[in-house]
Formats: C-alpha cells, structure tokens, sequence
C-alpha cells in the first residue's frame, strides 16, 4: 500500500468497496477535470471549517457543474 499523505481516504475506499456491485476507478487529468481541480485548490486555501456554495460557486468557474449527476 502506498504511504502518502492520502492513504487515510485510500483505506476508506477499500473498506467500502465490498458494498457496491461494481467499483471502477480511473485516473483523469486536469485537463479534464479543470473544474473540480480549481475547485479542490481554491477549497485547500480556505481555513477548516464547513462552507457550503449554493448556486454561485466560488473561484470563477467557467464550466457549468452538474452537482446531481442528472445530464
């Protein structure tokens, strides 16, 4: 198993997988997940705490984010 600073959210994965049919996993660049990538680095500047972003997402997001999954 790799030692890293995620290995924690790693374990967790594992642990829950047997619960699911089917689990895919698959590696996408940033290219492709521009949004969530910008997301994901404007989120680690802010302090812990619990924010909650309701139709106005922060960092100027360009693409529109299907939050449901309903296309």
């Amino acid at each position: 198993k790799p030692r890293c600073q995620y290995l924690a959210v790693l374990n967790d994965i594992e642990a829950k997988r047997k619960y699911f049919a089917k689990v895919e996993f698959r590696h996408e660049n940033r290219a492709c997940n521009f949004d969530a990538h910008n997301l994901a680095k404007f989120a680690s500047t802010l302090q812990e705490e619990r924010y909650l972003w309701l139709s106005n997402p922060p960092c100027n997001m360009n693409r529109n984010v299907n939050v449901d999954g309903n296309k």
